[in-house]
């Protein structure tokens, strides 16, 4: 693809007034190029639209896979909490950047030259520089503020584990979330009503049908939303090391989300989700949690124009 995460290779068969012959084409977007490209050496290429009109016209039937790229059978690379790797045991000390920093320091083993960073599961600008086992990513701008997901990508190869960084100190963890369960969390920011489930008041759950119930006890909340066109299912659960509260979870029409929770001093619960669409497309949404009452919510949506819904306890 056009970030160099993976190779996108076609195989199919195109027709012509000649007869009909196999083909295999690469995808090229390197540079804004953006062209598709037949790999037995004639150099043809493709645009996008040429290829679905011929796809349309029936002159074109293939089917598109992503792959590893050539280095794909490498050691994966893997970075950790800056130190020797038999050394990691109990808290982790997570990247934490105020406004305006851009670097981080870890340790890792298998990354090569010229490996770029991944933030939330999408390629950045920046910079990956490897010294032994010591590890700098300097981003060339900083995500938003709440907690992100950094991985290292070989250069048509793997990439490597997520790794936990923060952006501005005031919506890291607080220390005293450090080992609790997330039931305990819950309680300590007055979020223990959380769980239930909750309908949004104007259409009495058609919009917003979502249930926050334990999956394992004071460990995981499963949370279920079934209102609207496009139900989702995710998982709430804490990171022990750090006490980092995060959801995972995705959809009916393919789109999966990952981000953190954190509570701000108005009480508010703010989940920071960075989303990948069914298409590929990837973009971050934040969405804010007012408990009004003990039965009684308000959720927004933070868009250009936002979404506020009034949401209320679901009688059982």
């Amino acid at each position: 693809t056009s970030d160099g995460t993976v190779l996108l290779r076609g195989e199919g068969i195109v027709t012509s007034g000649d007869g009909a012959g196999d083909v295999v084409i690469e995808f090229y977007g390197a540079q804004g190029a953006s062209v598709y490209v037949t790999h037995d050496g004639s150099g043809r290429r493709w645009s996008r639209d040429e290829l679905l009109a011929a796809a349309a016209a029936g002159r074109f039937t293939g089917t598109f896979t992503a792959r590893l790229g050539g280095q794909g059978s490498q050691p994966q690379p893997a970075i950790w909490t800056d130190g020797e790797i038999q050394a990691q045991a109990g808290h982790q000390e997570f990247p934490r950047l105020a406004s305006g920093e851009r670097r981080m320091t870890m340790s890792g083993r298998h990354v090569d030259p010229g490996a770029f960073p991944l933030v939330d599961g999408r390629r950045a600008e920046g910079l990956v520089r490897v010294d032994g086992e010591t590890v700098v990513v300097e981003l060339a701008a900083a995500p938003g503020d709440g907690m992100h997901l950094l991985q290292v990508h070989n250069p048509g190869g793997l990439a490597s584990n997520d790794f936990l960084f923060f952006v501005n100190e005031e919506t890291a963890p607080a220390a005293d979330t450090k080992g609790k369960s997330l039931a305990e969390i819950l309680a300590l920011r007055k979020w223990d009503l959380l769980p239930g489930t909750w309908i949004d008041k104007a259409t009495g759950g058609k919009v917003v049908h979502t249930t926050y119930a334990w999956k394992i006890p004071n460990r995981v909340l499963e949370v279920v939303n079934t209102g609207g066109d496009n139900p989702s299912t995710s998982l709430l659960a804490v990171n022990a090391a750090d006490g980092a509260v995060f959801q995972v979870g995705g959809d009916s029409r393919g789109a999966t989300f990952a981000g953190g929770w954190t509570v701000g001093d108005d009480g508010a619960a703010t989940a920071r989700l960075g989303i990948t669409g069914g298409d590929g497309n990837r973009f971050e949404l934040t969405i804010r949690h007012r408990i009004t009452g003990p039965d009684t919510m308000t959720l927004t949506i933070e868009l250009p124009q936002p979404i506020s819904i009034e949401l209320v306890r679901a009688k059982e």
